[in-house]
């Protein structure tokens, strides 16, 4: 069987993940590199191996000199629309990373482009895919605590990674909002299977503050059909940090389904605890979306984080800065 074909767009620090990801993998091959930066060709390069992976500054003249059926876009958020439509026209199908771009309406005609244009375009949202998050999503679907109507959720981490204060993240609004909490504003949607209808939202910036705008976050979010959830999410931690996917607990009429360092669990109405256990996973994070893709391909229906999908999580995140600055619930419209 031919190997699917990949051309990767963007190879600074995430982007030497998705290389590494992409190399591990045997049912596809790395067909082409692009950066502007020649600097982050050059460390993608460190990971070749010897490979002869032709490497380029400009995705336009990869694009004419080699063949692929994917591009994996690992840019900064304010360029994906550019960078999609033109490998949507030149037939490729396209993951890219979160979030979908900078500003929500821009964001809603992506979506359009893409549903329009025959092929499949997946944001990654690789959180859902390890094995904790699996076990407590196999949980609720099978009622075990009732119907969940309640959510605490806690994520505080202390993130002083270089990686995370380049540039284009320091000029984003509300940057902790939109590049971290939208992973777990997905995760709730997953895991409740339910969307959001309002939300209401205050950021912060204590005096150890060290980003360029508020490190920290709370959010009253309320999911369809009724569901309150109460967030509260920090980049700038002092004390214990969280998993980076959080604790949390989903509260129902008979108990709740609690993760707290990876051990989730249910707790019964009488207190007693029950281990809930973790399912072995083939592929987990990246890997799995990337297998996600190329069975969606295989099989003709859209991935399950598609853009179209995804605009529902990315929504939350938007609407929530909304709420910041205008100080009031929202409603999604």
């Amino acid at each position: 069987m031919d190997k699917t074909r990949i051309i990767q767009i963007g190879t600074g620090l995430h982007g030497l993940h998705w290389i590494k990801t992409i190399l591990s993998m045997e049912d596809v091959e790395l067909g082409a590199i692009v950066d502007m930066s020649v600097d982050n060709l050059e460390m993608a390069r460190s990971l070749l191996g010897g490979k002869p992976v032709p490497a380029y500054t400009d995705y336009n003249k990869a694009l004419q000199e080699t063949t692929a059926d994917i591009a994996v876009v690992v840019t900064p958020p304010g360029t994906h629309k550019k960078i999609m439509e033109d490998m949507l026209k030149a037939g490729l199908h396209v993951i890219m990373e979160k979030p979908i771009s900078l500003d929500w309406s821009e964001s809603v005609e992506m979506a359009d482009v893409a549903d329009k244009s025959g092929k499949y375009v997946m944001i990654s949202q690789n959180y859902r895919w390890n094995p904790t998050i699996q076990a407590v999503k196999a949980a609720v679907d099978s009622n075990v605590v009732g119907r969940i109507e309640e959510v605490e959720w806690l994520f505080a981490r202390n993130h002083t990674a270089s990686s995370s204060f380049v540039e284009w993240r320091k000029q984003m609004e509300e940057m902790f909002m939109k590049e971290m909490c939208i992973h777990h504003f997905d995760l709730m949607r997953y895991l409740l299977g339910a969307n959001a209808v309002s939300v209401y939202a205050e950021s912060a910036s204590p005096s150890w503050n060290f980003l360029d705008s508020n490190g920290s976050v709370s959010a009253i979010i309320r999911f369809e059909p009724e569901v309150m959830v109460h967030y509260y999410g920090s980049f700038i931690n002092r004390g214990t940090d969280t998993p980076w996917h959080g604790y949390f607990r989903l509260i129902g009429s008979e108990g709740a389904i609690e993760s707290y360092d990876d051990t989730p669990c249910i707790i019964r109405l009488d207190g007693s605890r029950q281990r809930i256990p973790l399912p072995d996973m083939t592929y987990t994070g990246l890997k799995y979306s990337l297998v996600e893709m190329l069975n969606s391909i295989r099989e003709g229906r859209k991935p399950m984080t598609h853009i179209g999908d995804n605009l529902h999580s990315w929504e939350i995140a938007c609407r929530a800065v909304e709420s910041i600055k205008e100080e009031r619930r929202i409603r999604f419209t």
